[in-house]
């Protein structure tokens, strides 16, 4: 990725520094939870900063950030930093620990991840995840730098293949006569409400996928979620940017979800609407809620305000990436998976 990196919220008080992204609810530096304690990896003796991110991104921790949190950071040793998720150590770069001082200008950088459920979405629990900052000791890990300059005897890759899934939680349903209560009951926006069998009730979906590539056609992927409302029979349609994708009757207060192929010509660079048409032909009246939608396409490499994360399965021969759209030349990539920080770019 490139150079976009956010501050996570940390448990502190507030301050004038701190005004945009602390949790005010949190006290200042707090302990790992009693249930943890025995664990090997946590030593009360030391400090511990928790960290809180909602997103996939590389997050930055600042000197000036610590002492925000009115923690004496002189004596720390910054190449002892070690960060933990769920009593797992997590590999971090730290920018300028080498003369062994934490110094004004030094930093830790490190990937952190929302929490996620089984779906790979938002977790019933909510978005944060938390992750523990400390030091002292043996010293943390780092990723393994590794050469990234380019070969020109390699393919170029022009796409990776991204997921794009799309959801809000503005309307909550308990949902009294579902089958059971493992299930989301947040909803994009109220149920459509459909009254007539047949002129359907509709609402439009919208939301932009970031640089798809259409100048050749492919096949593309689409997930929808849909949800009754009443044990009545539902008959909904739901069209991809006028494109009809299913025609569909089924029943209850349950989970509608379907996932179907779709030709690349079917997506559009921006704005992309998907049109949640509902009959009133199974019963005199029906509600349905839209849930959240998913696309699989192929992505450009291109930056989104300073930052990119992708995917790429192993392959023997190695390829070339160009990537572009990054607003100065201060750029890092990083292979999360493995703990690789490639160095030798060309920028």
């Amino acid at each position: 990725g490139g150079r976009r990196w956010r501050r996570p919220i940390a448990g502190a008080r507030r301050s004038s520094l701190h005004d945009h992204f602390l949790n005010p609810v949190s006290p200042m530096v707090r302990h790992p939870a009693a249930k943890v304690i025995q664990n090997e990896w946590y030593d009360r003796s030391q400090p511990w900063v928790k960290l809180i991110v909602d997103r996939d991104e590389l997050f930055r921790v600042e000197r000036r950030f610590l002492e925000g949190l009115n923690l004496d950071l002189d004596g720390v040793d910054p190449r002892t930093v070690r960060l933990y998720h769920r009593g797992r150590e997590q590999t971090v770069h730290v920018f300028g620990e080498e003369d062994g001082t934490f110094d004004d200008g030094d930093y830790v950088l490190f990937y952190g991840r929302f929490r996620r459920d089984d779906r790979d979405f938002d977790s019933i629990f909510g978005r944060q995840n938390t992750y523990w900052l400390t030091w002292g000791g043996e010293p943390g890990q780092r990723f393994v730098e590794q050469v990234g300059a380019p070969t020109s005897q390699f393919p170029e890759s022009g796409y990776h293949w991204s997921m794009a899934h799309f959801e809000q939680d503005l309307w909550y349903d308990p949902l009294p006569d579902a089958p059971d209560n493992l299930r989301d009951h947040w909803f994009w926006d109220q149920p459509v409400f459909a009254t007539k069998p047949d002129v359907p009730s509709s609402r439009i979906f919208a939301r932009d996928l970031a640089y798809p590539k259409l100048d050749e056609e492919y096949t593309a992927r689409i997930r929808v979620a849909l949800h009754g409302t009443t044990n009545l029979g539902h008959h909904t349609v739901v069209k991809l940017n006028n494109k009809e994708i299913e025609d569909a009757v089924w029943e209850g207060q349950v989970e509608h979800e379907f996932e179907v192929e779709i030709p690349s010509s079917y997506l559009r660079d921006g704005t992309n609407r998907v049109l949640l048409q509902a009959f009133a032909d199974q019963a005199k009246w029906d509600q349905v809620f839209f849930n959240w939608f998913a696309i699989d396409y192929r992505r450009l490499y291109r930056a989104s305000v300073g930052f990119l994360s992708f995917e790429r399965p192993a392959i023997s021969s190695g390829e070339r990436i160009t990537i572009s759209g990054f607003r100065n030349r201060e750029i890092r990539l990083f292979d999360v998976a493995n703990g690789i920080r490639f160095i030798h770019l060309e920028i």
